[in-house]
């Protein structure tokens, strides 16, 4: 089983998650107030922030705990995201989340940690299957009176996962399909559409 508990990160692999989790707080007061909207509606479910992380809304899943936790924003990004690994306990204990959800979160952060020293941080906001499958395995030890609701919203993020990289599979195939039809019937209007500006002038 891989190991999910967090490990020590080097400062340029934190210092990529805290900048995109910075990039994303530019949004901040919209953020706040979704978040805010959410709680006050009863719609700021463990589930949904659980969703934010594995789908990459950080600037979401920092101020849904942040909301919970009455930690300044700041600090939270920082805690999460510290070098050593060891602010997500101490912050975890202060929102109120069910414990039975904390090794969900710990792997789902855990797996941000190790996704950013390969990709530097650049993936798409959406769910990503391997995080859901490695949140999969970190929670598949649980006792089953406590795994049994958290391993069906697992399986359900794994199969939304799923049918995104299906449609993204498909949306990247029909481009390439639209691609060999002009190249094939009207090549011209594809070397139009990369002409450089000047050239058209003239």
């Amino acid at each position: 089983m891989p190991a999910t508990s967090t490990s020590p990160i080097s400062s340029a692999r934190a210092g990529r998650l805290t900048s995109s989790a910075q990039a994303n707080n530019r949004r901040a007061a919209p953020v706040r107030r979704l978040v805010l909207h959410l709680r006050r509606t009863g719609q700021l479910t463990p589930a949904l922030i659980l969703r934010a992380f594995l789908s990459r809304h950080l600037a979401f899943a920092e101020t849904a705990l942040a909301e919970l936790s009455g930690v300044p924003v700041e600090r939270v990004g920082g805690m999460l995201w510290d070098r050593r690994g060891a602010g997500l306990g101490p912050l975890y204990g202060k929102t109120g989340l069910p414990l039975s959800l904390k090794p969900a979160f710990a792997a789902a952060v855990a797996a941000l940690r190790e996704e950013c020293s390969v990709d530097g941080g650049a993936a798409s906001a959406r769910l990503s299957r391997l995080t859901v499958e490695r949140v999969l395995t970190a929670c598949d030890a649980l006792p089953p009176e406590e795994a049994g609701k958290l391993m069906a919203l697992l399986r359900r993020f794994e199969s939304e996962a799923a049918r995104d990289e299906a449609r993204a599979v498909a949306e990247a195939l029909a481009d390439d399909a639209a691609l060999t039809a002009v190249l094939e019937h009207a090549p011209e209007a594809l070397a139009l559409t990369y002409e450089p500006p000047a050239l058209r002038a003239a």
